[in-house]
């Protein structure tokens, strides 16, 4: 699939608002529908079918965040034309420990490594909920990581024409590609998972979190 020869620039069709979908396309366009190279990582699921999930933290916030759960902080910006994220926060997490994307990535390299080790922890949790679980979404952290990548070598890695002297339009497209993580079958470049919920509050209890067995970031 190509992109669209009328548009203006190749991000344009990432920025199209999700009402303007054809009939029956749930999601936007994903970046390897455009030849983009997707990372391998998939959703991972229990042996009893709960899906598993994996998010870093400070050694300074583990015993709080043991105890009383992740905390939704960040907004989901830019969700005026998606009635289902209007008003809700969010969590970050992986698909896998330390996903290939993060520390070799074939467009930012290890990018997504460095600016773990300077604004994020080395401590590793395992997070394992129910598929009725909500707000459950993986996004394609690519079009944010095209203006982080513009912004500190002076060119881009993605090529897609991103207005980066802001930043809204890679983050309207980061939005406009949330896919219900059940659904998703790969096709992100940079595949993140959002665990979101209305307002600002504990988007994941305690009860479903856990140290992981396996730590990559600790030396």
């Amino acid at each position: 699939m190509s992109m669209d020869e009328t548009t203006a620039r190749p991000c344009d069709i990432f920025l199209r608002s999700p009402l303007a979908l054809p009939p029956g396309q749930s999601h936007h366009c994903l970046l390897a529908e455009h030849s983009f190279i997707a990372d391998p990582g998939r959703v991972q699921y229990a042996e009893n079918g709960d899906v598993v999930l994996y998010h870093y933290t400070r050694l300074e916030f583990l015993d709080a965040v043991l105890l009383n759960g992740l905390r939704a902080r960040l907004p989901v910006v830019l969700s005026d034309n998606i009635p289902s994220l209007q008003k809700h926060y969010l969590v970050e997490a992986f698909l896998e420990p330390l996903p290939q994307w993060i520390t070799n990535s074939p467009y930012f390299g290890s990018l997504g490594l460095e600016l773990m080790r300077a604004h994020v922890g080395n401590i590793l949790l395992e997070i394992t909920l129910p598929l009725s679980f909500p707000g459950l979404y993986v996004a394609d952290a690519a079009h944010n990581f095209e203006c982080k990548y513009h912004n500190k070598y002076g060119q881009p890695a993605l090529n897609l024409g991103y207005d980066c002297r802001n930043g809204r339009e890679a983050c309207q497209a980061e939005v406009n590609s949330y896919i219900p993580l059940t659904q998703y079958r790969g096709g992100h470049v940079a595949p993140n998972a959002k665990i979101t919920r209305f307002g600002e509050g504990i988007a994941v209890p305690p009860r479903y979190i856990t140290v992981c067995d396996v730590q990559p970031l600790k030396s």
